[in-house]
């Protein structure tokens, strides 16, 4: 090598010059030959496969974004007409409306028809939303639309999360203050006739039958008020705390409620550790990143004993 050195310090200036000149062309021109296409080859196929990346996002993201489009209006209307049915029971429920005795099938008397349907409803809704949102990748979803998906679906847990109860003596091996997943998945199924949602004449024509598939929801609700011995209560409570947070995250501002009634209703909650359950199950589905159901947190881990009592809501 040192040879080499000396020999290259012994040759005139120009010559070195030229040289330097010849083996720069030469290196120059190899990487050109070999190396370039091999470069352009790599950052051609990276920039390829970004753009099939953002092409496949921007479509997922549209088709699910549509897909909310066609169905939120329709589960937030149901939502409502729950949650009001929901408000007046609160009030009205030592009036033993929903005395069912047993009475699951033929003439049925409205008020727990007209509950079961709006139940079935909003469920049955919220079961479309989620449904048909498996068949598309909710991973490139945005915040709002993601939260939005996570909220339906926690509206139907509710209603079927045993771990509600953790803290009491319940029997989860018996559907008796909440509804098995398939039961209820099937209900709301069955809530369909032709891609549409059965209307309450249709819903009055299938109860009328001998057996039907709303058994369920209907024994459930025989006989149910605060003080009935049982949990259904705290249930039904807690999936109403859950609606009406939803509807003040995604609904309209008429669907909205206000904080100190939000608070009024969780003064309803006296089973031991419900509320703490409600607050893992909302951080379970991470929705307490969402202002609304943030503040429901907030109240529910408030101390009850200076809980004011429910008021009748305003009509």
């Amino acid at each position: 090598m040192s040879d080499v050195y000396g020999w290259f310090n012994g040759l005139q200036p120009a010559a070195a010059a030229a040289l330097v000149s010849l083996i720069v062309a030469l290196v120059t021109t190899v990487a050109t030959v070999l190396i370039a296409p091999s470069v352009k080859y790599a950052f051609d196929r990276r920039l390829e496969n970004r753009k099939l990346d953002l092409a496949y996002r921007f479509e997922q993201r549209k088709a699910l974004k549509d897909h909310i489009g066609r169905h939120k209006g329709a589960f937030l209307e149901s939502a409502e007409a729950l949650s009001g049915r929901l408000q007046n029971f609160h009030v009205h429920e030592q009036r033993g409306w929903l005395e069912l005795k047993g009475k699951y099938t033929g003439e049925i008397a409205y008020y727990p028809k007209t509950f079961a349907y709006r139940l079935l409803l909003a469920l049955g809704t919220g079961r479309v939303l989620e449904r048909e949102a498996l068949f598309i990748d909710a991973s490139v979803a945005s915040d709002d639309d993601f939260s939005f998906l996570k909220a339906v679906k926690l509206n139907a847990l509710v209603w079927r999360m045993a771990s509600l109860f953790d803290q009491v003596p319940y029997n989860d091996e018996e559907a008796e203050d909440h509804f098995f997943k398939d039961s209820l998945a099937s209900m709301a199924d069955s809530f369909f006739e032709d891609g549409k949602v059965l209307s309450l004449r249709q819903f009055t024509t299938a109860i009328a039958q001998h057996e039907h598939p709303y058994v369920d929801v209907f024994r459930f609700f025989d006989g149910m008020h605060a003080k009935d011995g049982r949990l259904r209560y705290q249930r039904l409570v807690c999936a109403h705390l859950v609606l009406m947070v939803t509807l003040n995250s995604f609904g309209y501002d008429f669907q909205q409620t206000e904080q100190g009634k939000l608070r009024d209703v969780a003064t309803l909650l006296s089973a031991p550790g419900v509320r703490a359950n409600l607050i893992q199950l909302i951080q379970r589905m991470k929705l307490e990143r969402d202002a609304s159901f943030a503040q429901l947190v907030e109240i529910l881990a408030e101390p009850t004993s200076i809980s004011p009592a429910y008021q009748k809501p305003a009509v």
